[in-house]
């Protein structure tokens, strides 16, 4: 409906520049549901994957933008600190049960998949929440760009997530069609 179209048309505008990682977590939040409506997720999937795709860089907007300048940023963002503070976070939380447990679970898993070497959260492999969340994650942040990173167009960006091995086929054209044809930032002439 309306209300759908005019929150998937703020994940276009650009980020605040005071907290764009909090921007950055809203808009995974809101295109990782979005995909999950397109593949018929039930409410209660739904909400599981937007509360995982909240937490999944919840440290990197605790600490926020100044750390990252300070802290020579694309190392920092490579270190633990970011992800063990996400995971601090969420647990001092503590009254979400079980079911907040499995978010964080997916949540944590999503780093697996854009960072191959690191820490799992005990699952075989990377669950499908975590690599729907991955590929968006990465395709926020590239669009958005970071202070170490221009952004780039949209459709540059699909491309770039199509020819990368860490992302499934899948989950890339899923985000595909959720943006549609003509993806948020498009310029037509």
């Amino acid at each position: 409906g309306l209300f759908e179209v005019r929150l998937m048309a703020l994940t276009a505008l650009p980020h605040d520049r005071g907290e764009p990682e909090a921007n950055h977590l809203a808009n995974t939040a809101i295109l990782s549901i979005a995909m999950g409506r397109l593949l018929g997720l039930r409410r209660g999937y739904l909400i599981d994957l937007g509360f995982a795709a909240f937490y999944h860089d919840l440290g990197r907007a605790l600490l926020g933008l100044d750390a990252f300048q300070a802290e020579a940023g694309e190392a920092l963002d490579a270190s633990d600190r970011p992800r063990q503070l996400s995971v601090a976070c969420a647990l001092r939380g503590r009254g979400y049960g079980s079911t907040g447990l499995a978010r964080l679970a997916v949540a944590e898993e999503q780093a697996r998949v854009r960072q191959p070497g690191a820490p799992s959260a005990g699952l075989p492999r990377p669950h499908p929440f975590s690599r729907l969340i991955a590929v968006v994650a990465e395709f926020d942040l590239r669009c958005h760009g970071t202070p170490w990173a221009p952004p780039r167009s949209p459709a540059t960006v699909l491309s770039e997530l199509a020819a990368d091995s860490r992302f499934g086929a899948t989950e890339v054209g899923l985000l595909r069609d959720t943006l549609g044809a003509w993806p948020r930032g498009t310029l037509l002439r």
